[in-house]
């Protein structure tokens, strides 16, 4: 098994405290409610199911946070709820703690429904892949030709570099460059016009003739 940390950034905590905050009863509520939802992958959904769910609008958000990220490394790391819990409590100090230990299994039961641990898995399999894009950029140059004694400029090349930033598994940016004629800038230009609809047609197979929801991660409604 992986080591795992389990030491909380400001923010993440913050989550949980503002969960807690909301008290047992009212999270032993919210279990009912998110327990008896029909799951679903798509992300507008999911926050819309949440915030009726929290009612509250500041622990909705920290919920809709938190309990992706919590569900995802239970099942990355391959840990139980139970530990995964009894080890982010080391994280909480003085009155924190009382709150935490009365609410925690509460919050691991909302994470263990199957409305929270099916989104959470349909989002990490989206992105689950080597190298995710970052960004793209086409620098143009000019590279002069010289003569052969090297002191008078004959002509010149402009050259088109596609450079490609992107995220490794390890969250580590790292970039490449390809070199490109017109030829290649032209046919990238092509399938990038073609990936949209292609996605979208294959998405409507899907929809029409399986009643399932099918999402293209990075799209507003998703």
């Amino acid at each position: 098994m992986p080591s795992i940390s389990t030491n909380l950034s400001k923010s993440q905590k913050n989550d949980l405290v503002v969960m807690c905050q909301l008290g047992a009863a009212r999270l032993n509520a919210i279990a009912s409610n998110l327990e008896q939802r029909k799951p679903t992958v798509r992300r507008s959904e999911f926050r819309r199911i949440i915030s009726e769910a929290f009612g509250d609008a500041q622990a909705s958000e920290a919920a809709r946070r938190a309990l992706p990220g919590l569900a995802t490394a239970i099942r990355k790391f391959n840990i139980s709820a139970t530990n995964l819990f009894e080890m982010i409590g080391s994280s909480f100090q003085d009155q924190e703690i009382l709150s935490w230990h009365e609410c925690w299994p509460i919050i691991k039961r909302i994470v263990s429904s199957e409305f929270v641990t099916l989104y959470a898995k349909a989002r990490d399999l989206a992105f689950d892949f080597e190298r995710l894009y970052a960004r793209a950029r086409i620098l143009t140059d000019i590279r002069p030709v010289f003569d052969d004694a090297g002191d008078i400029i004959v002509g010149a090349d402009i050259t088109q570099t596609l450079r490609l930033d992107y995220f490794t598994a390890e969250s580590v940016t790292n970039s490449m460059s390809v070199a490109m004629d017109v030829a290649d800038i032209e046919q990238l230009k092509k399938a990038c016009e073609g990936a949209l609809p292609k996605a979208e047609a294959a998405r409507n197979l899907i929809e029409k003739n399986t009643q399932l929801n099918a999402v293209l991660p990075g799209e507003p409604d998703q």
